[in-house]
């Protein structure tokens, strides 16, 4: 069985995005017999090496001000280079895609954003390549390790709905882990 970490990255754990969120993850997450670990503190105790991969996912509707220098917290910083330095696959919904891409950018990662973000005109300033991509699909950069979706980036998009997405994301996270 696959073991899997993941991290949400809104202040507000408990709302009901979330859960919707957490109970498709399990979902598809037992259909691949994985087991989801879900962390919301303690992160700094995490190991990358008693996992196979991490899963990174956003509040759709956070706004990153690119015009002011970004900071990402040092805890999700260091967890995310540990999964990336020690070969892990990291998997990023929504904004989430934003936040590892940062962490890893002297990689020069690529990762979507969706179709319409105000974020992909910026990403080229912060060495972050990016390829369009509908809510429904997900993309892989293999030399990162980061596999990518914008699946609730549009506000017109239903979690549920682009369900198709994220379950190809997921069997392609487990093959790669």
């Amino acid at each position: 069985m696959k073991k899997m970490v993941h991290i949400h990255l809104s202040p507000i754990i408990n709302n009901l995005e979330f859960q919707n969120e957490t109970d498709i993850l399990k979902k598809i997450f037992s259909f691949f017999k994985i087991d989801l670990i879900i962390y919301s503190k303690m992160l700094a105790e995490l190991d990358p090496i008693e996992y196979d991969a991490l899963i990174v996912t956003d509040d759709k509707s956070k706004k990153i001000d690119t015009t002011k220098e970004i900071k990402i917290n040092d805890t999700i910083s260091l967890l995310i280079e540990n999964f990336s330095s020690n070969s892990k696959p990291i998997a990023a919904l929504g904004l989430g895609a934003f936040t590892v891409a940062y962490v890893l950018k002297k990689k020069n990662p690529l990762i979507t954003l969706g179709e319409q973000s105000e974020l992909i005109l910026n990403l080229k300033k912060y060495n972050i390549q990016h390829e369009s991509c509908p809510a429904d699909d997900y993309i892989t950069d293999r030399d990162c390790k980061i596999l990518s979706t914008p699946q609730y980036l549009d506000p017109q998009s239903d979690f549920k709905k682009n369900e198709k997405g994220l379950t190809l994301l997921i069997k392609e996270l487990y093959e790669m882990s």
